[in-house]
């Protein structure tokens, strides 16, 4: 029979590694005509990526193949995890340890994940985003409820700490910043609880920039490029698959496939 294999055109991840500040090899992070990237400059970056994406599509040669015969690998062995030292709940292991990330993803284990928001806020924009408020989806009675119990959950877990603002002004992280919580209707629960970091808040005679637009991007470079485009090359596939062999395709749907990272100290 016939199964999918990759085959479409995307960035070569070997032009764009980079040693890391910790040692190891990690990829770049985007830029903007040589610069680091803000969240407020993001649209040009996407322009700039599906340029890029575009030329290196068109170089693709006209016989790539995107078809094979699956055939048993028996040499493939299942690696064992090994216990060691990491923060959060990230810890790559196994296979994962041979993708191009894997210098990167051992890094935000061990140290936890970069984060720059921008300035330091003062005392007073904390409290104009506190004064701000929920938004108006989470007021609603069995939303509150509903993040309450998550809120339980996440602190068994040693996920959140939860402090009241009284308390919490008195010894500020210098790196604090508050955006208001949303709870948006979901499809496999009733709400799932996001921060709106796009919020722009009011304060005194302009407003305080959200979190979204003032921080450094730090994705590496291609790591999202092949992002809608898997089916449209599905669809060439099929269209181009020998007429006289079966084609097998299989959907694997990963539940709670997410890494929980920590912010670096």
């Amino acid at each position: 029979g016939q199964t999918h294999s990759e085959g479409g055109a995307g960035n070569n991840v070997g032009d764009n590694r980079v040693t890391g500040k910790r040692g190891g090899i990690q990829l770049e992070p985007p830029t903007v005509r040589g610069e680091r990237v803000l969240g407020k400059n993001k649209g040009q970056l996407k322009r700039e990526n599906k340029r890029r994406k575009i030329s290196r599509q068109l170089q693709q040669p006209d016989d790539v193949q995107y078809w094979r015969t699956h055939e048993p690998n028996p040499e493939v062995t299942y690696i064992p995890r090994l216990p060691r030292a990491h923060r959060g709940q990230m810890d790559p292991a196994g296979p994962a340890l041979d993708h191009p990330a894997a210098d990167l993803l051992t890094e935000y284990a061990t140290f936890g994940c970069p984060a720059n928001t921008g300035n330091d806020w003062t005392i007073d924009e904390l409290q104009a985003a506190i004064d701000v408020g929920p938004h108006v989806s989470a007021m609603v009675p069995e939303a509150m409820q509903q993040l309450q119990e998550e809120v339980a959950i996440k602190i068994s877990n040693g996920q959140v700490k939860v402090f009241l603002w009284d308390d919490l002004k008195k010894n500020l992280p210098p790196k604090l910043k508050i955006s208001r919580i949303a709870m948006i209707p979901h499809k496999s629960k009733p709400y799932r609880a996001i921060l709106d970091l796009s919020y722009p808040i009011q304060f005194r005679d302009g407003t305080i920039a959200p979190v979204n637009e003032t921080t450094t991007k730090t994705a590496p470079r291609g790591s999202m490029d092949q992002m809608g485009q898997a089916l449209q090359r599905l669809i060439y596939a099929y269209a181009t698959a020998d007429e006289d062999k079966p084609i097998f395709a299989a959907k694997e749907d990963i539940k709670d496939g997410f890494w929980r990272l920590v912010a670096e100290e």
